[in-house]
């Protein structure tokens, strides 16, 4: 019994061991670092261009526009984040497979500022912050959207960043530390619009942190911190008042709220009765249809379509018309409306992932770039032309040994990210301070960049790619504030348990 007793002894003394070191979880952190770059040279050998989509040509019209002729020809649904970089990128390398190493070094560059930002508000416990790294460096979902000319790749990590130097922020209340929030929150709006809410978000919890700190400090901190957003996103809005005749980030929003308001326009009412008239075979087709906002919006059937043929080049009209068409259709229908949105989140969150598979299927992709090419020169820039250097068999040897059973598990990260983020919002009563306030942000900016993909848009994957940064951030700051919570470590040397001599 005493020979049990001391076994057993001394696994707990093993493994209080292993939980105490610190060596352990960083090299945890390590070897995920490691391993995902691996992981990336395997998918950069397959397909090393990124994979372009129908939409991809809207942000390649301003980055050719500079290469070619020094001017910003930028699509006006869109914004300048993603076209910048990726003239950053073609004109320092000419390839767009540079572009898909710096989406992968932008990943793994979000993941060390997680683990900082853990360890920044943590005590000796370097576990959350060490899973939290290798979480996302590891996550398949981020690493298969790492690989289109898209925003996915870059406004996840931006939109960390700015998660990233708020929590700081709030930890350490500067001027500058305020100001670099703002302006990464700013970069990260000018790429994907979505990630508007977290300026306001900001704020209060800027507001709520400092607001004993005298009103000198108060409004120099908030000061700093709207910067970024009023210089970079106000500065674009007036660019485009110039350049569009509209004053705002883009002019999407009409055609949007029409897509997700359409199968509700009163064709009756007296309200743009010619142009309900001129839409409203269209409209009552797409009542007999599943949800379906890309048809509204783009198909030469669709009404979207319809009326901008009407318009022409009188763009400010047709998207008068847009909003006021949505507009009468969610105030007659509110409940259809807010239904539309729930059932499209539902859809979002529980619905599996499905990727072309197997190399030929992914493939396909790859296929989006002779249409773009008939558009712009993109072929002077793809290394895939290349098949001496990338030969077809070794690439699809590559994908199915290396690549495809990793990408097996993307919907297992993605539970774990809601998993995690409703873990985190269970444990704020329990935590205090700047912990609590900073994992709170993370958490409601996971379930807020889901309702505004739901409401906004269609049921897309890709969407909740930038979930998962901020659902490590919100878990590993919780648990952090739980350990240190319930088992308070004092001293940080090795604990042993004893047992008295024979």
């Amino acid at each position: 019994m005493n020979s049990l007793l001391r076994s057993l002894t001394r696994l707990v003394n093993v493994s209080w061991a292993l939980i105490s070191a610190k060596i352990f979880p960083i090299l945890l952190a390590e070897a995920a670092l490691v391993w995902s770059v691996f992981l990336r040279v395997f998918f950069f050998r397959s397909f090393p261009d990124p994979f372009p989509t129908p939409d991809t040509w809207s942000y390649l019209s301003g980055a050719y526009g500079l290469l070619e002729k020094g001017q910003f020809d930028l699509f006006a649904m869109r914004t300048p984040g993603l076209p910048l970089l990726v003239w950053l990128v073609l004109a320092t390398s000419r390839s767009f497979a540079v572009l898909t190493v710096v989406h992968g070094v932008l990943t793994l560059l979000s993941a060390v500022a997680i683990g900082y930002v853990v360890r920044a508000f943590g005590g000796p416990w370097r576990w959350p912050a060490a899973l939290a790294v290798s979480f996302v460096v590891l996550n398949p979902h981020l690493l298969y959207w790492e690989h289109f000319v898209m925003t996915e790749g870059s406004f996840q990590a931006f939109f960390v960043f700015a998660l990233g130097a708020i929590a700081l922020t709030l930890l350490r209340p500067t001027a500058a530390w305020a100001g670099i929030a703002g302006f990464l929150l700013a970069v990260a709006v000018l790429i994907r619009p979505q990630g508007q809410f977290l300026i306001p978000l900001m704020l209060i919890a800027f507001a709520w942190a400092i607001r004993r700190l005298g009103r000198r400090r108060f409004l120099t901190i908030l000061g700093a911190a709207i910067a970024g957003p009023v210089i970079l996103l106000g500065g674009w809005s007036a660019r485009n008042a110039r350049v569009n005749y509209f004053f705002g980030l883009s002019n999407v929003t009409p055609l949007v709220n029409l897509g997700i308001t359409a199968r509700w326009i009163d064709l009756d009412s007296p309200l743009l009765a010619e142009d309900k008239a001129l839409i409203a075979d269209s409209i009552r087709r797409y009542r007999s249809m599943p949800d379906n906002v890309n048809w509204v919006q783009y198909s030469a059937e669709g009404p979207a379509t319809i009326l901008n043929r009407k318009y022409g080049s009188d763009e400010r009209r047709r998207d008068e018309v847009y909003n006021t068409l949505a507009r009468e259709a969610a105030l007659k229908n509110p409940g259809a409306v807010i239904g539309r949105g729930l059932a499209t989140i539902r859809k979002l969150v529980t619905d599996e992932v499905h990727h072309p598979e197997g190399f030929q299927r992914t493939a396909l992709w790859d296929g989006n770039w002779v249409d773009i090419a008939k558009k712009l020169p993109v072929d002077q820039h793809r290394a895939a032309l290349n098949e001496t250097r990338f030969p077809l068999d070794e690439r699809e040897r590559v994908f199915e040994e290396d690549i495809a059973p990793l990408l097996e598990w993307e919907d297992f990260f993605i539970r774990i990210s809601f998993v995690t983020t409703l873990f985190a919002l269970f444990a704020l009563p329990l935590l205090s301070g700047p912990r609590r306030i900073a994992t709170a942000l993370a958490a409601f900016s996971v379930i807020l960049v889901i309702f505004t993909a739901g409401f906004f848009s269609e049921s897309a994957e890709r969407y909740l790619s930038v979930i998962h940064g901020a659902a490590a951030l919100a878990g590993a700051l919780a648990l952090t504030g739980l350990i240190e919570r319930f088992f308070p470590v004092r001293n940080t040397k090795l604990r042993t348990l004893r047992l008295p001599p024979e």
